[in-house]
């Protein structure tokens, strides 16, 4: 069976680029509670200045993944996430740069062996691996937090090739 990782940006990039005016691109809160329905694929365009380090995954305040590990995941066929792309161009330096927001499904997965703070927040995750069944990439029902959760082998396929992304093993 498959191990899991919670997919992550890497906090310790000093001078990455920060992403202002993410509701042009969606709404948080449409994506954390995966309400497809009130999201439209259509692509945006946001002018920026473009004076940091551009990862591979940027995890907040959207998960938004480059061209170049949306290629990997086209690559893999992965079937199951909406898209939506997010061209960021710096009009002074006449740079752009293409990403993508992110939304995996959510699936029901939790183990009973799953531990919660007091406040309802995750103190320990543990996913229950016959539920999840062929999902290589996804979310978590039943949690307060709005992680994306990784196989082994998208893990393998990331780690590999991409820039500022960590993994946390479950």
């Amino acid at each position: 069976m498959s191990e899991y990782y919670i997919l992550k940006g890497d906090e310790r990039l000093a001078n990455a680029i920060e992403i202002k005016g993410a509701k042009i691109i969606a709404s948080i809160d449409y994506v954390k509670t995966n309400s497809l329905q009130f999201l439209n694929s259509k692509p945006v365009m946001l002018h920026i200045e473009d004076n940091g380090l551009w990862p591979d995954f940027i995890e907040k305040p959207l998960p938004l993944i480059s061209n170049n590990l949306w290629t990997v995941f086209e690559q893999l066929k992965l079937k199951n996430i909406f898209f939506k792309p997010v061209c960021f161009a710096d009009i002074k330096k006449m740079t752009s740069f293409i990403y993508w927001l992110i939304i995996p499904d959510k699936i029901d997965c939790l183990s009973s062996d799953t531990e919660f703070n007091r406040d309802g927040s995750l103190k320990t995750l543990k996913i229950n691996k016959e539920k999840v069944g062929l999902y290589k990439i996804f979310k978590v029902n039943g949690i307060l937090e709005d992680l994306i959760i990784i196989d082994e082998d998208i893990a393998d396929a990331i780690d590999s090739n991409m820039y500022g992304c960590c993994f946390t093993k479950i």
